[in-house]
Formats: structure tokens, C-alpha cells, sequence
């Protein structure tokens, strides 16, 4: 997975049938953005569940990337859904 603007950043897409994951991990002390852009992946209106702590993330069909918020020495583990084009989202 390609992680844009910060290379303490690394990421890990794991799938099994139709169930995916983004592992992100922020190997530095500092709190960071990291900006995925992946077309494979990121393609559409997806949303991002991190199973961790409950935060939702989301990224509208018109947009290049999404950007995850990162504490530092922390791990995000996302669960990647395709959303519906719907006004909110």
C-alpha cells in the first residue's frame, strides 16, 4: 500500500473472500497523517472502521485519497467496506 507524505508510516492490505483490511502502524513518536492512495484499493466510496477503537473514516468516489490520522508508536486496524453514494456520506 502506497502511504504518501510520511515514510514512518507503513501498511499492510490483508483480505480473505470478500472481507479487507488496511494495518497501518506509525513507527515514530510524533502524531501524523498519513495519505493513502492506492486505486486498487481506494476506489469508490469506501469507508474505514478502524476494529480497534471505533472511529469511521470516510472517502466519496470523487476524492484521490483518504488521509488517517496517526498517534504516535500507534496502529490502526481498518476494516475496508464499500459505501453507497448517498448524500452524508
Amino acid at each position: 500500500i502506497g502511504i504518501q507524505g510520511e515514510s514512518a508510516v507503513i501498511a499492510f492490505h490483508r483480505w480473505e473472500n470478500k472481507e479487507h483490511f488496511l494495518v497501518m502502524i506509525n513507527l515514530d513518536s510524533s502524531f501524523t497523517a498519513a495519505s493513502i492512495r492506492d486505486n486498487n484499493l481506494v476506489t469508490g466510496n469506501i469507508i474505514f472502521r478502524d476494529r480497534l477503537n471505533g472511529e469511521k473514516f470516510k472517502k466519496r468516489k470523487r476524492e484521490e485519497n483518504i488521509t488517517i490520522p496517526m498517534h504516535g508508536y500507534s496502529v490502526r486496524w481498518l476494516m475496508i467496506k464499500k459505501g453507497r453514494e448517498r448524500r452524508g456520506i
